[in-house]
């Protein structure tokens, strides 16, 4: 199983524009490609996806993600449902979405609230 941590320390809203971007961008959104194989194909994952989502801040805060998947790098298509964390001071949720035949796997925040909010998604394959 491998981790990888899609995007750390988000103030602010994204778009699905952000994920293009593999160097990473200021909000820190990163796509995620599955690996080539010896034969240059891409090896598509057989198993689940799990995707976390973490708010931290002051108070209420809260955050809304949306996964995304890609089988070409450029064009996106929702994941799942969205994923919503809350709580005092700080909280999480997180999605499974299990059988996933594609190359590309991101996600983007779609909404942060609170004093000093920052959301971080991670996702494990």
């Amino acid at each position: 199983m491998a981790f990888y941590i899609i995007a750390t320390n988000v103030k602010a809203v994204q778009t699905i524009a952000n994920i293009q971007n593999t160097a990473g961008t200021t909000t820190g959104t990163n796509l995620i490609a599955q690996p080539v194989g010896p034969n240059g194909n891409v090896s598509v994952p057989t198993q689940s996806q799990a995707f976390q989502l973490n708010v931290s801040g002051t108070g209420s805060v809260s955050a809304t993600m949306q996964p995304v998947v890609s089988n070409d790098g450029t064009n996106w298509s929702a994941y799942g449902a969205t994923v919503t964390a809350t709580g005092f001071n700080g909280g999480s949720n997180n999605i499974a979405l299990t059988n996933a035949p594609f190359i590309y796997f991101s996600a983007y925040i779609t909404a942060i609230s609170g004093t000093g909010a920052t959301a971080s998604i991670n996702m494990s394959a």
